[in-house]
């Protein structure tokens, strides 16, 4: 039920030319452009998105007209363009502010795409950026590998005390999943929510007429759903406001949810967060947290990835939560268990620390190759690059027992004892098709 990043499930791919850490300073204006996107996309699909960012890191504020192209190929069609400040018709945005040096970047621009029935297997798009007196057009370019998978139907396992394993009849053509403490929420590829489990608290009563989601996370008892316009709705238990989503908030790009708290990453890189934030003030958002391009949370600890790849974290460190390991420097996603944390790392490993009780952050040996990760309140998930899943840590309720013959996973999530899987089916299409291409990085919830 503890979470990584963006979308609550799936996996997030990184198309980058340009780095925003590490490398010196390019003299004058220096806009690079990146593109990624979350999990893999199905055939018919119409909620499939890619992020875009525009930064400067050169040594001279940008000046003048900024455009930003996106080229999708034959299989893709897109069907909105927006971004805050942006002004987008077709497939270019443009604006005329201008941006700092040193990597700061503009709202990122959100690009929702339809994917096509006779689609390929592997697509690639690319998006340009072009203008601001940029004067180094090496790195305005970025190119993002996507894979194309058939329609995924859910799996879950574990304690069903809420029948939150219990996956509703027929459910299909789904995308992304979440768990909470004891529901169970997936995202279909129409952009509808279905949910079941417990409804004490009416967190699997979705909103009538809630459509067009692209991303989806479940607090212990509340949901959250995040719509193609950068909105933000919010369902279930709002004992701590944490359903209660602030009337100004707009332009999001990411969600997460943790027990009784809320957190959204808005396109200008800020974080937003509402609920219970506790009685103590190591709960509340670090004021140095700057800009950021990811988030997780689990309510009681609190994750930010900034653009120069450093880490933030905050909350109750009782078990060395937010104690983040010194040799952690290539994290690209996070999920947070009851006590432990789990890192997806850039090179595809995946890293663990705080509560080993019951060896939730014992990593075991030879886990390489993981695209994704989640992690419950005393387990731990990995999915591999591969479609198999790997899990380890308490087992009382069978969570880390693996239903027989799952493969073709392409997105999973944790709840609190138990989890949910979205399972592709074998394409008939495209025979060769695997079930994911090597990436960088997720967000699971609680």
């Amino acid at each position: 039920m503890r979470s990584l990043f963006a979308a609550a499930s799936g996996w997030i791919f990184l198309g980058v030319l340009g780095l925003l850490g590490g490398s010196p300073l390019a003299s004058g204006q220096d806009l690079t452009i990146t593109s990624t996107h979350t999990g893999t996309f199905q055939f018919g699909q119409t909620n499939a998105y890619y992020l875009l960012r525009v930064s400067n890191v050169g040594t001279v504020m940008s000046s003048g007209f900024v455009s930003v192209t996106e080229n999708v190929p034959p299989g893709l069609t897109i069907t909105s363009m927006s971004g805050d400040g942006w002004t987008c018709t077709l497939n270019t945005c443009g604006r005329s502010d201008a941006v700092g040096v040193g990597g700061y970047f503009y709202p990122q621009i959100v690009v929702v795409v339809s994917v096509a029935e006779n689609a390929g297997w592997r697509l690639t798009n690319k998006a340009t950026v072009s203008g601001g007196g940029d004067v180094n057009s090496a790195n305005n370019t970025a190119s993002d590998l996507t894979s194309v998978v058939e329609t995924g139907y859910p799996v879950a396992w574990g304690y069903n005390d809420s029948k939150q394993t219990n996956v509703p009849a027929g459910l299909d053509n789904i995308v992304s999943v979440a768990a909470g403490d004891s529901h169970s929420l997936a995202l279909t590829s129409e952009g509808m929510v279905v949910a079941w489990g417990d409804n004490s608290s009416g967190q699997t009563s979705v909103p009538a007429g809630l459509d067009h989601v692209i991303a989806i996370a479940a607090g212990a008892h509340h949901s959250l759903a995040l719509q193609s316009d950068g909105t933000v709705v919010a369902w279930g238990d709002k004992t701590f406001d944490q359903t209660k989503v602030p009337a100004d908030l707009a332009n999001v790009v990411a969600i997460a949810a943790g027990g009784t708290y809320s957190l959204a990453l808005e396109s200008n890189g800020v974080v937003v967060a509402w609920g219970n934030k506790g009685t103590d003030s190591k709960f509340a958002i670090p004021g140095t947290l700057g800009r950021v391009t990811s988030i997780a949370t689990n309510g009681a600890v609190s994750f930010a990835l900034r653009t120069d790849e450093s880490i933030v974290a905050w909350g109750d460190n009782s078990w060395g939560q937010v104690s983040v390991p010194g040799t952690l420097t290539n994290a690209a996603a996070f999920a947070v268990g009851g006590s432990h944390c789990l890192a997806l790392k850039t090179d595809n490993t995946v890293a663990a620390w705080g509560d080993n009780s019951w060896g939730q952050a014992k990593v075991p040996a030879g886990l390489t190759l993981a695209v994704a990760v989640a992690a419950g309140e005393a387990h731990s998930l990995a999915l591999r690059i591969s479609g198999d899943l790997v899990a380890w840590g308490e087992n009382n309720f069978g969570q880390t027992t693996l239903p027989a013959g799952l493969s073709n996973v392409t997105a999973i999530a944790a709840g609190l004892y138990h989890n949910v899987a979205v399972v592709a089916r074998p394409s008939l299409r495209h025979p060769r098709c695997c079930v994911t291409e090597p990436p960088a990085g997720t967000h699971q919830r609680r």
